[in-house]
C-alpha cells in the first residue's frame, strides 16, 4: 500500500484529496517499534501524534488509590492517538504502549506548525480531529465524575472514584496525579 493509499484509509482523514494526503505523507515520519514501546506516558507531556499503520496499541490509565493499571482501549491499524499534543503541552491522561511489533506514522508539533503554514486546509482538518478527541475525552471524564456523584452510598463512591479527589481547593488536572496521602487540602470523600 502506498503512503497516500494508507492515509486514504484512515477514517479521520476522509475528505482530504490526494494532493493534501501527499503533503501529509511527506511530512509524517514512519517508524517501527518493538513490543512494549511506550509512545505516550500518563502524567508526562508530549508533542507527537501517531497514526497506527500496523500492529496494536494498548491504552491504559492508572486507577484508584492502589494505582492499578487499567486498560481502557485497544487500538488497531488506521487509528490515531496523541493528537491533542499537537496543540497542547499538558500532561497526558493515559499511557499508549505497543502490543507486539508496531509501525506508526508520526507527526510532531513543529511539523504540524509547518503544515499550518503550508496547507491551512489540512491543518483545519486535523484541528477538527483534535476537537473530536477533546469532546470524547470530556465525555469519558464526565461519565467518571457522574459515577462518583450518583453512587448509592459512600462505600460505592469510594470504589467508583478511582483516584478522583473531590475538594473545595481543587487546583486543576495535575491534582489527580497526587496520591491521597500526599494531598493536603480538604477532601470531601470522607463526609
Amino acid at each position: 500500500m502506498t503512503s497516500i493509499e494508507f492515509y486514504k484509509s484512515v477514517s479521520g482523514l476522509a475528505g482530504l484529496n490526494d494532493e493534501q494526503l501527499g503533503i501529509l505523507a511527506g511530512l509524517a515520519k514512519v517508524n517501527d517499534y518493538e513490543d512494549g514501546h511506550i509512545f505516550i506516558e500518563e502524567g508526562h507531556s508530549g508533542d507527537t501524534a501517531f497514526m497506527l499503520i500496523e500492529g496494536e496499541v494498548s491504552v491504559t490509565r492508572i486507577k484508584g488509590a492502589e494505582a492499578r493499571v487499567k486498560e481502557i482501549n485497544r487500538m488497531g491499524p488506521k487509528e490515531m492517538f496523541g493528537v491533542i499534543s499537537l496543540i497542547d503541552n499538558r500532561e497526558r491522561t493515559a499511557t499508549c504502549r505497543a502490543k507486539g511489533k508496531v509501525k506508526v506514522a508520526e507527526l510532531d508539533r513543529s511539523t504540524f506548525d509547518q503544515l499550518r503554514e503550508q496547507s491551512s486546509d489540512i491543518a483545519r482538518h486535523i484541528q477538527r480531529i483534535i476537537s473530536r478527541q477533546i469532546s470524547r475525552d470530556h465525555k469519558f471524564f464526565s461519565n467518571e465524575i457522574r459515577d462518583v456523584i450518583f453512587s448509592n452510598n459512600a462505600s460505592d463512591a469510594l470504589k467508583n472514584q478511582d483516584g478522583l479527589i473531590i475538594t473545595d481547593t481543587y487546583k486543576g488536572p495535575d491534582r489527580r496525579f497526587a496520591s491521597s496521602a500526599e494531598f493536603s487540602g480538604p477532601d470531601r470523600r470522607a463526609n
